[in-house]
């Protein structure tokens, strides 16, 4: 059976929503993205092989989002 996509989540994110203003599409995801996060070891063991991380709903336009390919090892590919 192949693994669990998640196509909506902010997992291993810090900083996601930016309210003070409205367009922040210069933000990545990326750059925000906590690779060694346990949430993503336990949603690995959960299923998960695939994750589509989101920014917050806080901006009327967000910025970039991230795949982020889980697997064990030291650290999850991004």
């Amino acid at each position: 059976m192949p693994g669990i996509i998640d196509a909506h989540t902010h997992i291993s994110t810090e900083s996601t929503n930016e309210g003070s203003i409205s367009v922040s599409s210069m933000a990545k995801i990326e750059d925000v993205l906590n690779p060694e996060d346990v949430s993503l070891y336990r949603a690995l063991a959960g299923g998960v092989t695939t994750a589509h991380v989101l920014h917050g709903s806080a901006n009327s336009i967000g910025g970039t989002t991230v795949v982020v390919k889980l697997r064990w090892a030291r650290t999850p590919r991004v």
